[in-house]
């Protein structure tokens, strides 16, 4: 069993250790481990100076520490297998690392859509590692209209923020047409990574846009579409930030056009991606 410590520049730290039935005793352990560590750190603004608090709580399978500094965290990592020691390193991750370091994992990454803090729980609970927050499903769930293009950047953004608090999953978010044009997209892609967006999904509809399964649907040009990637890719803070670009070209034009914008958008810095509604697998 060994304690490691990592100072982080927020004010709390929450992280998933291994469960245990002995809690008192490990708490114990941690204060004095703790206050060992912050001892022999000379940069730390809380050296010498003990923890305003250590809260430990048991569930049903996990064990959760949460550390309060005055300045800085230590955040301990007790006898991690190593499936924990991969959630106790994202711990320290941005959500677009996070997302990448599980797409880079073995396998595929289901991702299930997801649309309120409820449904996010319930996906972190049954072992996803990832979640979609679709466009078309919030805007059905939260105002029970059809997915035209009601849903503005506020309501998106303050939708994210209250869903990231509540689990540490990496969303994907549907940002529709990015909210106007590339000036717009920066603001777009500012606003969501401060609410914790790990990936963001553009669509190279017209606005207002329709769900991708709706007919009716146009699309604006390739090169427009693309300078609005190069300026989601610019705005970005993190470059983790996993940025996917769909298409809809598919059920407008051609097979043949929706490859050749999925190209374009590559090229114009997209990560990833997204061939809208084909109608076969031929």
């Amino acid at each position: 069993t060994h304690i490691k410590f990592k100072p982080l520049a927020l004010r709390a730290a929450l992280l998933r250790l291994e469960p245990s039935d002995v809690l008192r005793p490990l708490k114990r352990e941690f204060a004095r481990e703790i206050r060992k560590g912050i001892k022999h750190d000379p940069f730390s603004p809380a050296a010498k100076r003990p923890p305003c608090s250590l809260t430990f709580f048991a569930a049903r399978s996990t064990a959760l520490a949460i550390l309060h500094y005055p300045h800085c965290i230590f955040a301990p990592v007790y006898n991690t297998t190593k499936d924990n020691e991969l959630k106790v390193k994202e711990a320290f991750m941005s959500s677009g690392q996070k997302l990448r370091t599980r797409l880079n994992a073995e396998g595929a990454l289901a991702a299930p859509g997801v649309y309120d803090g409820l449904s996010l729980r319930l996906t972190d609970a049954a072992g996803f590692d990832a979640a979609f927050l679709s466009g078309a499903g919030l805007s059905m769930a939260r105002f029970g209209r059809p997915d035209l293009g009601f849903v503005g950047l506020d309501e998106l953004a303050r939708t994210v923020s209250y869903m990231t608090e509540t689990t540490s999953i990496p969303i994907i978010v549907d940002v529709d047409t990015g909210f106007g044009n590339a000036l717009n997209v920066i603001r777009t892609v500012q606003t969501l990574e401060r609410a914790g967006a790990a990936a963001l999904q553009m669509e190279d509809q017209t606005s207002p846009k329709r769900c991708g399964h709706i007919k009716g649907k146009t699309i604006i040009d390739a090169s427009e579409m693309a300078g609005k990637i190069r300026a989601a890719c610019d705005a970005r803070r993190d470059d983790d930030t996993i940025i996917i670009a769909r298409t809809d070209a598919l059920a407008v034009t051609d097979f043949d056009d929706a490859i050749t914008r999925g190209e374009v958008y590559l090229e114009a810095g997209a990560d990833a991606l997204f061939i809208e509604a084909p109608r076969d697998i031929a």
